[in-house]
């Protein structure tokens, strides 16, 4: 088995068993390893139809490129995380009621000339000279 086709089985296994995998997104990892499989047939293509006495232009780094390419798509689509769940309807209730007795925090006027709010505490009497 090569490496590609390992990708392509590791990606279809997901399918179907984890419910926030679609199958659009396997399938454009699938895509992706599909990609990178035509491109290295045509190099090994263009590899063996070279006479032996000419040099080759082929780089095996190229072909680890394009595979690191691949294992990257197929690993985004696999290890997804799953959305955290919902959380329950009365913990919403609970939050939105503020606390009895608790005083709702007063609404503070404008600062006045001469006075400035500063960005960390209460206002401040500025000097105006």
């Amino acid at each position: 088995m090569t490496k590609l086709e390992g990708l392509k089985a590791q990606a279809n296994e997901k399918r179907g068993k984890e419910a926030h995998i679609t199958d659009e997104e396997i399938d454009g990892a699938l895509a992706k390893v599909a990609e990178v499989e035509k491109w290295a047939q045509g190099e090994m293509d263009a590899f063996n139809t070279k006479p032996p006495h000419q040099d080759s232009d082929m780089v095996p780094t190229a072909f680890d490129a394009k595979l690191a390419e691949a294992a990257k798509a197929v690993a985004t689509v696999v290890k997804k995380k799953p959305p955290p769940p919902p959380k329950k309807e009365e913990e919403k209730k609970d939050e939105a009621k503020p606390a009895e007795g608790a005083a709702e925090p007063a609404a503070e006027a404008p600062p006045k000339e001469g006075e400035a709010e500063s960005p960390k505490g209460p206002k401040v009497q500025m000097d105006m000279d």
